[in-house]
């Protein structure tokens, strides 16, 4: 059985595991505080050419308007050069690379 977890995040990640015995959820706390090292950041380019980090966790979505616009769930909007399809590849990356390793680690043990 084959399961996407770029798709899930912050509780849900918890639950999942929990859910299909990898790990009980002190466990996992612990994984993420010790392993994860930090918040979800990925590197995206304004039209200016400026480079920033967002929290991938604070993005509500993201639209094509035909510029990429990401909108925060403070509310804040942001035009990037990356396509949605870029942004969205960029937040699975980090997550399939964080999760990725905190799961083999609880395996392991």
């Amino acid at each position: 059985m084959k399961y996407s977890l770029a798709l899930l995040s912050g509780a849900n990640f918890f639950v999942f595991l929990h859910l299909y015995g990898i790990c009980d959820i002190m466990q996992m706390a612990v994984y993420i505080f010790f392993l994860a090292g930090g918040d979800c950041m990925i590197e995206l380019t304004k039209l200016n050419d400026v480079k920033f980090t967002v929290n991938c966790d604070i993005i509500e979505f993201i639209e094509e308007t035909p510029d990429t616009v990401v909108t925060l769930t403070t509310g804040h909007k942001i035009i990037v050069k990356e396509t949605r399809q870029e942004v969205t590849n960029l937040v699975k990356l980090y997550r399939m690379s964080l999760y990725g390793d905190i799961v083999r680690q609880i395996r392991e043990d």
